[in-house]
This record gives C-alpha cells, sequence and structure tokens, in this order.
C-alpha cells in the first residue's frame, strides 16, 4: 500500500543519503527523496544542476579546518521541490530536514548539498 504513496522499498535511497542513518527517515521523508532521485534520473541531471538556484557556498569552521560547502537553506530547498512538482505543499519536513542539515544544533535551517 505505500507504494502507492510514492514509497519504494527497493529503491536505492541508501546510496543517495550520505553520512546519515537511514533508520532515522520516517516514510514522507524516503517518499521525498525517492521524488528527487527519480527526477534527476528521468532528466539525467547532476544533483548540482538540479538545485542551481538555491544553492549557495558558506565556510564553515570544524575542529581541526575551516571549508567551504554548498548548501540550500530548508526555506528554499523545500520551496523549490514545490516548484518543481515534487511536493504539494512547501512546507518544511522536519525529520528530512535533520537528517540532510549540515549539524543539527549550529544550524537547523541548512541543507548540505553532499548529503543528498
Amino acid at each position: 500500500m505505500a507504494e502507492q504513496f510514492g514509497y519504494k522499498s527497493n529503491f536505492p535511497i541508501q546510496s543517495s543519503i550520505k553520512n546519515s542513518d537511514l533508520n532515522q527517515l520516517d516514510l514522507k521523508s524516503i517518499r521525498i527523496m525517492n521524488r528527487i532521485v527519480e527526477r534527476l534520473e528521468q532528466k539525467k541531471e547532476k544533483i548540482q544542476d538540479f538545485f542551481q538556484p538555491v544553492i549557495f557556498e558558506k565556510e564553515i569552521k570544524t575542529k581541526t579546518d575551516t571549508r567551504t560547502y554548498q548548501l540550500i537553506s530548508s526555506e528554499h530547498f523545500f520551496g523549490f521541490l514545490q516548484q518543481q512538482g515534487l511536493k504539494k505543499y512547501e512546507t518544511e519536513h522536519k525529520n528530512l530536514s535533520a537528517q540532510l542539515s549540515v549539524d543539527q544544533n549550529k544550524y537547523p535551517d541548512r541543507i548540505l548539498l553532499s548529503k543528498l
């Protein structure tokens, strides 16, 4: 029954979300990720190209060094998904935001592109 709503149990989402605990994703998060992956495969497009309109770069200090990361604000991420027809509403889905965030404590509203 879940397949009728976009959940695909055999979909290769494990390779889509890096450095994340996949057991923490709820069905809605998995469904959203499945839609993104499916769209990328249909258009034969890279994730960076697809999200280019909403990506920005920011230097973030870690314990050992400073790196520049490609980020997307949660608000723009979910708004963009809605514009692309991958989500009905642009409201943020907290479970997915938490799994894709740079740091849930310091930057909870910043999605790290490399986790997609």
